[in-house]
């Protein structure tokens, strides 16, 4: 199941007594697959009402009390938006929904921007109070702006179809956020989904590679082993990526990648990324960009690093020079 707010349901629960009516909100609702709820109305806020937003941060701050939301009077509104917030989850829990379409821009529901709290219309980058308890708890969020892929996965019956990787992440994370829906059920359709335990091994150094991974839910950590001993590179969490240079070039693998806990990873292999650029040019086109701009993001890192150590020891050989010489 999946909970909506209730304004994209046409339900007139909005600040000014109006709805905000999404076409793909109706007809999930029309197919019984969402439930509309308005979180300022469950929190005891009337229709109409005044209009608030969040002062000093977003709504990761005002859930650790370093913010709050207020109206352009300076009344304070925190508590209810809390208690809303609250009886939000309680139903996300009774409807055992695991995914959310949320009002963007709303200091409660929006979901990548917010209003800044100046009351000018100016919008900042940030999630409303629910969009931030949400993401704590594992819930799938998304806006009226993008959860048209959300009506893609239900046509295309991704609850009962096994073989099909659950991509609905992907939008979460802006580098994945030129991806649409047609892309979303490409990708879910072509790649595999593995699950590991806590110091299973995912693939190590000089493997043969086969494929990239996605990392859908915890953490993984990479060492490079040298004999008996292995030593700690990087960790990756979730929304990145690893094992790329294997759809590049084909090249063994330049490391040993474990689960750190439990974790989910949706694989694209090698002849799934083939089968894409032949097939689907145009999303392929897009996994390559995102593969080239990480890879770009990546050389620049190191590039910088190699610059920095390498200032290091002329400094420190230019300091032991200078000691000498005063020997």
């Amino acid at each position: 199941m999946i909970l909506v707010s209730a304004c994209l349901a046409g339900v007139r629960t909005r600040h000014d007594g109006t709805s905000r009516t999404n076409e793909t909100v109706m007809r999930l609702i029309a197919d019984q697959k969402a439930v509309p709820l308005c979180p300022e109305v469950l929190g005891g806020r009337p229709i109409p009402r005044e209009p608030v937003e969040i002062s000093g941060g977003d709504g990761y701050d005002v859930l650790s009390g370093r913010a709050r939301v207020l109206d352009k009077e300076g009344n304070d509104h925190t508590a209810e938006i809390l208690a809303g917030v609250d009886e939000f989850v309680k139903a996300l829990k009774k409807f055992k929904a695991d995914t959310v379409i949320l009002k963007s821009k709303s200091p409660t529901c929006g979901f990548g921007d917010i209003y800044d709290g100046s009351f000018s219309g100016k919008l900042t980058n940030g999630d409303g109070v629910l969009a931030a308890a949400l993401e704590k708890e594992g819930i799938r969020v998304f806006n009226e702006n993008n959860c048209d892929i959300i009506m893609s996965a239900v046509k295309s019956g991704y609850d009962k179809e096994e073989h099909m990787a659950d991509l609905y992440f992907l939008p979460e994370y802006p580098i994945y956020r030129d991806f649409d829906a047609d892309d979303i059920e490409i990708l879910a359709k072509i790649c595999g989904e593995n699950k590991y335990t806590n110091g299973q091994t995912v693939f190590r150094e000089n493997e043969a590679g086969d494929g990239m991974y996605i990392i859908k839910k915890g953490v993984v950590k990479i060492f490079k082993e040298n004999k008996a001993r292995k030593k700690f590179i990087a960790s990756l969490t979730e929304g990145e990526f690893f094992g790329e240079l294997a759809l590049i070039d084909g090249s063994p693998r330049s490391a040993t990648v474990e689960a750190s806990g439990d974790v989910e990873l949706v694989k694209l292999s090698t002849e799934s990324f083939a089968r894409l650029k032949s097939e689907y040019a145009r999303t392929g086109f897009k996994v390559t960009d995102v593969l080239l701009k990480f890879l770009s993001y990546r050389i620049r890192r190191t590039t910088k690093k190699a610059a920095t150590l390498m200032k290091g020891r002329k400094i420190k050989k230019l300091k032991k020079t200078a000691k000498k010489n005063k020997k």
